[in-house]
């Protein structure tokens, strides 16, 4: 399972990285306090480096703060999907 943290194009990209490492880390708790070994989990930080184009779309920016939780199946390569 990856846990993956952003953060809008706001701010230094110091601040961006740390900030979403700690959305990211704050998450994976979450799922560790529900029963999730926290072994499972790979936590990733991206900062503002994946943002999109929202130049000053202040609602736009909301979209960019977020954490992305990734399921795998067990001992394959497959990515649990919606459909």
């Amino acid at each position: 399972m990856s846990v993956a943290g952003y953060a809008d194009p706001r701010g230094s990209e110091a601040y961006n990285d740390e900030l979403s490492l700690r959305r990211a880390t704050n998450v994976a708790a979450v799922l560790t306090s529900a029963g999730v070994p926290r072994e499972r989990i790979l936590i990733e930080a991206h900062g503002k480096s994946a943002d999109g184009n929202t130049d000053g779309d202040l609602d736009a920016y909301a979209l960019e703060r977020r954490v992305t939780v990734r399921l795998q199946l067990p001992g394959s390569a497959q990515v649990a999907a919606r459909d």
